[in-house]
């Protein structure tokens, strides 16, 4: 269900579109036959930067037409597993701050580059799992701690894909109360996050 760890030869699907699902929020997304799960990227303009999470590959007509004005200026990786194409991105915004690969981030890195946002280390889910709070837009950014996909609904990372299951359940139940939750696989939940997620929790 969720991805193995993504060495650079495997291969990742290219996006050829993206959605706007809230104000200052993008999503992007594509199905990995490789991978087999639906792997998604977001875009969100937090009032004062562009912060792209998780990066994707795009399509060259994508690039052509991409519809977000705001130039990336943080690209956010949330575990080991998720460097995806952040090495093409890198290229394409070589003044953008990585954050979060190939080592957890510092509170330090946060509070340079991240001004706003908290992040949140989540013990026992995959190696370095880390989410993203901020307060100002009610907003978690979530890697694969938590899922959403359309043939599973809301869930938290299987035990198999795990470190330690028990405790990534009560790490996300230490979390500060959020309003919306962003995912790299699956749909977004833009209402009562930490009310629907602590239900999966019990």
């Amino acid at each position: 269900m969720v991805p193995e760890p993504i060495a650079m030869a495997d291969p990742l699907p290219l996006v050829v579109s993206t959605r706007q699902i809230a104000s200052g929020i993008w999503q992007w997304s594509a199905f990995s036959p490789y991978h087999r799960v639906e792997l998604g990227s977001h875009l969100v303009w937090d009032g004062v930067r562009a912060v792209v999470f998780d990066p994707l590959p795009l399509s060259d007509n994508l690039w052509d037409s991409w519809p977000i004005l705001a130039k990336p200026e943080v690209l956010v990786v949330t575990n080991s597993n998720h460097e995806r194409a952040l090495d093409s991105w890198r290229m394409r915004f070589p003044d953008a701050t990585i954050i979060g690969w190939p080592t957890s981030p510092t509170e330090v890195e946060v509070d340079n580059c991240l001004v706003g946002w908290k992040a949140i280390f989540l013990p026992g889910g995959a190696p370095g799992e880390t989410a993203y709070h901020c307060a100002d837009l009610d907003l978690v950014v979530f890697g694969d701690a938590v899922v959403n996909l359309a043939d599973r609904g809301l869930e938290l990372l299987p035990d198999k894909y795990c470190q330690n299951g028990g405790q990534l359940r009560e790490s996300l139940r230490q979390f500060p109360r959020y309003g919306r939750a962003l995912m790299a696989h699956g749909e977004p939940l833009l209402e009562a996050a930490s009310e629907r997620i602590g239900a999966v929790l019990t």
